[in-house]
């Protein structure tokens, strides 16, 4: 296994032809959320358009191009972000599709003075349908306070290391913040130091007190990675997102490990 994996053996790039128009409905219903996603070639890029489901931010977000478009290192389909600037929040939307059904990440961040927590919601997205209305209630837990990043601080090791590019992650606190340290599997099975990143902390809006999110980017000589980290069950789930920046022609591309304590 090397840090520069391989897409898949003899795939194509995806192209914008690719990508066709397709309307994305939530079927998860988070008020709080996105409500339904619209993609479409544009331009020469992907065209996203979203409209949220209620507060913090209901009603049309408008169109952005995807900050970038991503191969699935594990088979067919697609994944991509986007971010939504609003007058009191930014949204990072981190997403991947297969098997029919587009999952979305939202990673609200809250630029005004209002005390809001940032949050984050994962919702489940079919095309066709018309999205029904949500019924629960913003989490009141969500209106004030702060997110508490202690139960990430641990140092995390990959279940799969056969298949993997990070081998571990370290948070802890660095100068009143939180940051991650990585390390990541080399060209001939040794390690590569990738340095510590800032970690911005999400409460996840279905459990507000329980274990938070991470986002953080690590900036390399030959690439960009955005990270996502998330508790499930006392296993860390971490979406990678690689942009290539040499100019070598590599794919991006997505992928999604497994860590434990």
């Amino acid at each position: 296994m090397t840090a520069d994996p391989s897409i898949r053996e003899n795939a194509q790039p995806i192209t914008l032809d690719d990508l066709p128009a397709a309307d994305w409905i939530s079927v998860t219903r988070c008020p709080y959320g996105v409500a339904r996603v619209r993609t479409y070639p544009g331009d020469g890029t992907l065209m996203v358009r979203a409209r949220g489901g209620g507060e913090p931010w209901p009603g049309n977000w408008g169109e952005v191009p995807a900050d970038g478009v991503y191969e699935l290192r594990s088979g067919a389909g697609y994944a991509f972000t986007a971010t939504y600037t609003g007058p009191a929040t930014t949204v990072r939307l981190q997403t991947n599709l297969a098997h029919g059904v587009m999952a979305v990440h939202a990673f609200h961040h809250f630029t005004d003075d209002s005390g809001r927590r940032d949050y984050y919601t994962r919702e489940f997205y079919v095309t066709g349908g018309d999205a029904l209305p949500a019924t629960s209630p913003f989490p009141a837990s969500l209106s004030s306070g702060r997110n508490d990043p202690r139960p990430l601080w641990e140092t995390w090791t990959v279940l799969d290391r056969e298949n993997a590019q990070i081998e571990r992650l370290s948070l802890a606190l660095d100068c009143g913040a939180t940051t991650v340290r990585a390390s990541a599997i080399g060209p001939e099975g040794g390690t590569e130091n990738w340095g510590a990143a800032n970690a911005t902390i999400y409460a996840d809006a279905a459990v507000p007190d329980g274990p938070p999110a991470f986002l953080a980017t690590f900036e390399l000589d030959d690439r960009r990675v955005h990270v996502q980290g998330r508790d499930f069950l006392g296993v860390l789930v971490v979406q990678q997102y690689i942009a290539y920046t040499d100019g070598s022609g590599r794919r991006d591309y997505f992928t999604r490990d497994c860590f434990r304590r």
